[in-house]
Order: C-alpha cells, then structure tokens, then sequence
C-alpha cells in the first residue's frame, strides 16, 4: 500500500487559503445564511459535512415559542459610542444590550419600568428610555402629552427651556435618534439593489449598492459593490477601487462584545459580511489579483478575519507560519493557530494538528494524539484525515492493523475523489485483499486516480494497461502514463518506460509521441 507521508498538508494557495467570490449566495434578501461557497471546497478545506438523518416532520415537537420581532417603530439613544450624548452618563445596567434584548424578545420595551431605582423614570431624555420614531416628543392620545416631553422642548435655549448639560442628552439627541431610526427602518434602498443583482441588471446593481451605501452605510453594499468591481460586473474590472469598497467593511467600527461571528461546525465556511471583505483581500494580496502581490497586507486582512471570528482564517494563518510565507518561519506559532481552530470542531484544522503531533512539529512528537486528532477530522468527512487514518491502519501505524477498517476510510476519502485514497482502494480490489479480487473496478480506480495527478495510480494503471488486466492491453497509453508518472517523481517509472518502449510497435509509439507532444494546432 502506499505509505502514509504525515508530512504533506494543502498548500497555501491551494484549497484553504482560496475563497470564491460567489455572488448568488450573497443575494440573499432574508436573514438566512448564505450557502456555503468556497474553492478549498467549497468549502474552504477540502472539508464535507457528514450527512445526518433526517426525521419525520410529523414526529418532531416543538417547545417554546416563537422569537418576538418588537416593535421596530421605537426608536433609543445609543450609550456605547463614544460620540454619543448619553455614553458619559453614570451606568445603568439595564441599558445593556443583553437586558433590552432580552425585553424585546418578550415584546417588552424600557419605558421605565426597568429603570435603575432613583432615577428618573419621567424623564423622556434619560438614555435607553425608547419612544416612538414617528412621535418622539409625545402622542396626543397619552397622558404625559402635557409634560415636558413635547414638541416645545426642541426649542432649546428659547422659552425657559435650558440646554442640555454637557455629556448628557437633550431633545435634539432624541429628535436626531428618532429620525435615523425611521428612515433606516423605511429604507428599501438595499433592497432594491438585490433586486436589480438578481435580475441580472448588473450596471443599474452597482449603482444602487453603492447608493445605499452612501444612504445608510450598509456593509453588505460596500461588500457587493467591492465584488462586483473586482469582477467587472456592470463595467470593467477596477481591483483598486474594488479594494477601497472592502476596506470600508473591514475598517468600520467594530464591537467586540456582539459583532463577532459564530461557529457552526455543520456549516463552517459561513461568513459574516466583515469576514467576508476581509477573507477577499487577504485572497486579493496573496494572489496579486489586480493589485501588487503583498503578502504582509494578505496576512494582515486574515488576521482580521481571525479577529471577526472566521474560524478558517486561523488554519489559514497557521499555514503563513508553518511556511514561512511573508513571515519567519515559527512551527510553534503555527500549532498554537491549528489548535485554536481544531478545538472549536474546525475539521481542516484537527488534520494539521493531527500531523503537526504525528511529525513533532512545533510540538512534541505524539503519535497517539495525532491520531485522535485524526480521526476527529476524519469524522467530520475531511478527506485528507480521511486518507491518513486508513493509512495507518492499512500499516498498523499507531493505530492496530486492520484492512476492513482501512477500507472504510479509503472508500469515504475516493467518494470525495481524493486520488490517493483512490489508488489505495484500487489497491485491494487489485489484490483481494479483505474483498473480493475484481480487476476491472481496480482498473477503474486506478484510472480515476491517475486522472487526479497521482503518480502511483498511473504506475499501477500502466501495468495493467501492459497485461490487459481489467480489460484490453494499450501500450501507447500504458508509455504515456509511465511518462507521466515519472515527471510526478515516480522514479521506477522511468525504467519501465524505457523497457516498455522497445517493445512497442511503431504505431504504438507515434501514438504515445502524438499524447505526450502534440504538434501545434492539433
């Protein structure tokens, strides 16, 4: 069988490092998450959700009730900005987003009935007080119409009416809150951009996105309209101004305590909009996609993916320090990322970590962790752990000699298409060993290997291709895949070719000669 080499994980610009950019799935006018895209596979790894049963609907109960919407006509002063009026006010902890959340999820709203005690809850300026958005200073149809929460008190400084002191709020603070919360709250300008994207109006769709960007500051608009750019749609490719638009969504203002994505393991190359931006212009600077290649900016941007919370990012920063790239060379630095993502259930991640322990890579040598951390991925369908765990029990490599287990593995790592484990099986097939001798499907295997660039299954094809094993004898593609796998480093290769090739007729030559150097314009 072919020897487990611990040693060979994705490149960095292979699988995991490259994102797609995917429209169609950012087009989404509902609040549900896009689908996953990517090119690591899309999924940004290599990595396939282990498929689950699905129960009955009619068998499934259902507790709870459901989320409340609120009352999106209320509108509130913001305290947590600094360039808010009420953000130097003492604190009350019933301002907190966790308790006013956790009113509006009952239908609830903070009329003062929440208010820290001793305060005054009468008080239509008082920070984290909602109100209407249509009817800020009072409704004639209440009672407190009459007090001091009326449309006079906008006119500050004039009648008696004192101005408001100095880090605290007035009534031209609530005017300003009530009118930004109804024109977000009546705006369809992202909307309509949407609209016209998945009508395939592109130009009229870059226009929009870009003036609802410029209405209301909507991060998903600077990102669609950075996309597009970059990929000329609407117009022609313009990287540099593409770049500025994703800059925008990364550089805005970010709040740690409930801006920061979550991880699903199930779906775990979902992005948030500002992952997003930032996965596309660390993929921007790495690759040199329209701008100059600068792989210090790239490992800047993942980072602040990492930071956004983009669980991947931190595999991907793992690699950067793995190899070396743009930065020196720290194996342990590189551990200490894979770590971080493997523990969170990052199924691409626990491969890397799984070899890093197998290899005494940044990390003391442990094989058997390795091997846990292995077979952990290989639950999650990673096709490269997938791969290693059946070679090691297909060697007794740490874990017992089992080919029926081996089998298993190889046989969930091919249905991804992965070439090795392609070649592996083919192996058995070819042998019989724990099943049934068939040369025809190891033919086949071998074939669908060698069509995946592994250099084994093309030596292992070429032979039966000579004997006419698992179906008729071609010599001319037996030379070729020789060839082949000699240039892949398959050093037996070579001398095999060089035996076959005195054999061969010399049609069978001029054959092999016409695949392997095709004159030009055939």
């Amino acid at each position: 069988m072919t020897v487990f080499t611990p040693g060979k994980r994705m490149a960095l610009l292979g699988a995991t490092a490259a994102i797609l950019l995917t429209f169609p799935a950012l087009a989404q006018t509902t609040g549900s998450a896009p689908a996953t895209q990517a090119t690591s596979g899309t999924s940004s790894s290599g990595d396939a959700s282990s498929s689950t049963s699905v129960p009955d609907a009619t068998t499934v109960t259902i507790f709870g009730k459901k989320r409340q919407a609120g009352d999106i006509t209320r509108a509130q002063i913001d305290t947590h900005t600094a360039s808010s009026c009420g953000f130097m006010n003492n604190r009350d902890p019933n301002n907190e987003d966790i308790v006013q959340d956790y009113l509006r999820d009952f239908g609830e709203d903070q009329n003062g009935s929440n208010q820290t005690p001793g305060t005054d809850q009468s008080d239509p300026n008082q920070p984290g007080n909602s109100f209407k958005d249509n009817t800020p200073f009072g409704d004639a149809s209440q009672d407190n119409a009459a007090n001091a929460n009326t449309l006079s008190t906008m006119q500050v400084g004039q009648g008696g009416v004192p101005k408001a002191a100095t880090g605290a709020c007035g009534p031209t603070d609530k005017a300003f809150a009530a009118g930004r919360n109804y024109i977000a709250r009546t705006d369809t300008s992202l909307k309509d951009a949407f609209t016209a994207f998945d009508a395939q109006d592109y130009p009229k769709a870059v226009d929009l996105f870009k003036k609802s960007y410029d209405k209301m500051g909507y991060d998903q608009a600077a990102l669609m309209e950075g996309k597009m750019l970059l990929a000329g749609m609407g117009g022609k490719p313009n990287a540099a101004e593409a770049v500025a638009w994703l800059k925008k969504v990364v550089e805005a203002r970010f709040d740690i305590s409930k801006d920061v994505q979550p991880f699903t393991p199930d779906d775990p190359t979902y992005m948030s909009t500002r992952s997003d931006a930032a996965m596309l212009l660390g993929k921007i600077y790495l690759t040199g996609w329209g701008v100059p290649r600068d792989g210090k900016q790239s490992l800047h941007y993942y980072e602040k993916a990492a930071k956004f919370g983009y669980i991947p990012a931190n595999e991907i920063l793992g690699e950067f320090y793995e190899y070396g790239a743009s930065v020196p060379k720290d194996t342990a630095k590189a551990v200490t990322y894979f770590t971080k993502a493997a523990h969170v259930g990052y199924a691409p991640a626990q491969y890397q970590l799984g070899v890093a322990y197998y290899n005494g890579d940044g990390v003391a040598q442990d094989k058997q962790t390795a091997a846990a951390w292995l077979i952990e991925a290989a639950k999650h369908g990673n096709a490269d752990a997938l791969y290693a765990v059946g070679n090691m029990y297909d060697q007794g490599d740490t874990l017992p000699n089992d080919p029926a287990k081996a089998i298993v593995y190889f046989k969930e790592a091919a249905a991804q298409g992965y070439p090795d484990a392609e070649d592996a099986l083919g192996l058995y097939f070819y042998t019989g060993t724990a099943v049934a001798k068939d040369p025809v499907t190891a033919r086949k295997l071998f074939a669908e290997a060698a069509r995946g660039r592994s250099g084994d299954a093309m030596f292992n094809l070429a032979v039966m291709l000579v004997n006419g094993e698992g179906g008729p004898k071609d010599m001319a593609s037996a030379y070729v895949y020789l060839r082949l796998a000699q240039q892949l480093g398959i050093d037996k290769a070579g001398a095999a070719a060089d035996e076959l090739q005195g054999k061969m007729t010399p049609e069978d030559r001029a054959k092999a000669e016409g695949v392997l150097h095709p004159k030009a314009g055939k």
